[in-house]
């Protein structure tokens, strides 16, 4: 029987871009364990209003801080994921929680976003609360989230570091878990 863990998110702003401008493979039931429920700021982001709208899709979750060069190396992948799956119903949620001073500002964050055409909802975590109730530990981290709200899967790191094929693991979870009920 899997465990239910129930956190509450606290974030401090949700920004969402315009037109405009280690891994651990737990995809058996007895591995599940139910990710943070209540992600509070994302009431202002049109496309994921509540946890609750999220039921029923894959949600790919991702740390990171854009001054990481560990980061810029997946952001790449984290496009390519949002472009593909979205019209399927998978939403791409981006936590930026910063590591230098420069990156606790939202607007350098919304800039560097635009920038890198990160077009999908992100969450700043200024004060690393989100950080904190998934238990992360290091930036980059994505986390594979199923249509009932368990966690399935999580690659901490680069995905693609050093000949790893932590893309093609995730993306491999993903259609097994949009081919499920």
């Amino acid at each position: 029987m899997a465990i239910r863990l129930v956190f509450l998110l606290l974030v401090t702003q949700v920004l969402v871009p315009s037109a405009n401008g280690m891994q651990k493979d737990s995809v058996s039931s007895e591995y599940r364990s139910l990710v943070p429920r209540h992600m509070l700021a994302l009431l202002h982001a049109p496309e994921v209003h509540q946890v609750k709208e999220l039921r029923g899709k894959v949600v790919l979750v991702h740390f990171y801080a854009f001054q990481c060069h560990n980061c810029h190396a997946n952001f790449e992948i984290y496009r390519r994921w949002h472009d593909q799956w979205h019209e399927k119903g998978v939403v791409v949620v981006g936590i930026q929680t910063p590591e230098t001073s420069q990156e606790r500002d939202p607007a350098a964050v919304k800039s560097a976003a635009a920038e890198r055409k990160l077009e999908f909802p992100i969450i700043v975590d200024v004060a690393s609360k989100n950080w904190d109730a998934w238990g992360n530990t290091m930036w980059p981290t994505v986390y594979v989230v199923d249509k009932n709200g368990y966690l399935r899967q999580w690659w901490a790191g680069e995905l693609n570091w050093k000949g790893a094929t932590g893309d093609k693991t995730i993306e491999q979870v993903v259609e097994q878990l949009l081919a499920e009920p």
